[in-house]
C-alpha cells in the first residue's frame, strides 16, 4: 500500500469522544479550585460502548497515545472543531449515507480509517460486500495520492518553465543591450555561446 497506511497502522487506533473540564478544591487552599481537563476516547472498531477516561496532563505522559489525541484536544481548547485525520468519509463517493452512519458508531471518521480497519471490526459491522468496499477504499486513496503526485509534477514543471522564461527575458536583455553597444562603436555583433 502507497497511501501511508503503514504509518496509520503503527498508530493506535483511537478517536476522542469528548473533553471536558473538572473543578476540585485545592487542598493547599480551599477556597482555590484546581482545574482538570480529562477526556473520554475509545478504540476505533468498537461499538459496545467501552471508552477510557483520563486527565490530560496524565495523558500528555503516554508517548503514544498523546501524539494521537494532542490534535484534537488542542482544537477543543480553541473552541475549533477537531481536526480530520484524513479524508471525510462524506468526501468518499463510493458509501452511502446509511454506511456512513454505520462506520461512525465504530468511530471509523475517515475513509483512511475504514480503508485501515481490521478484519474483526468489519465482521463487526455486518453489511453487505464490505471487504470489497473497503478494497474501494483503499483504491480510492491511491488513487488520490496519484492526483497529488501528477499535481506536484505539474507545479514543478510550471516553476520550471517560469524559471526558464525569465532565464530567456535576461539574455534576450543582455543581448539587446551588447548589440546596442557593439552598434555604437560599429563592431559586429559577437553572441554569447549558449549553454
Amino acid at each position: 500500500m502507497s497511501f501511508d497506511a503503514l504509518e496509520m497502522r503503527d498508530r493506535p487506533a483511537v478517536v476522542p469522544i469528548r473533553f471536558w473540564t473538572e473543578y476540585e478544591p485545592d487542598h493547599t487552599d480551599p477556597a482555590k479550585l484546581i482545574t482538570h481537563d480529562k477526556v473520554e476516547w475509545a478504540k476505533k472498531g468498537s461499538s459496545n460502548g467501552s471508552t477510557t477516561v483520563i486527565k490530560i496532563r496524565h495523558l500528555k505522559l503516554d508517548s503514544v497515545l498523546w501524539p494521537v489525541l494532542q490534535p484534537a484536544y488542542e482544537a477543543w481548547k480553541k473552541n475549533q472543531e477537531a481536526p480530520l485525520d484524513g479524508t471525510p468519509l462524506d468526501a468518499w463517493p463510493g458509501v452511502t449515507t446509511q454506511q456512513v452512519k454505520v462506520m461512525r458508531d465504530y468511530h471509523l471518521r475517515s475513509v483512511e480509517d475504514f480503508a485501515t480497519a481490521p478484519d474483526s471490526t468489519l465482521m463487526k459491522m455486518n453489511f453487505p460486500g464490505i471487504r470489497e468496499m473497503q478494497g474501494r477504499a483503499k483504491a480510492f486513496l491511491q488513487a488520490a495520492q496519484g492526483q497529488a503526485q501528477i499535481a506536484e509534477a505539474l507545479h514543478s514543471r510550471d516553476q520550471m518553465i517560469a524559471n526558464l522564461g525569465a532565464e530567456l527575458e535576461e539574455m534576450k536583455h543582455f543581448v539587446s543591450d551588447m548589440a546596442a553597444q557593439d552598434k555604437s562603436r560599429n563592431k559586429p555583433v559577437e553572441l554569447p555561446a549558449l549553454p
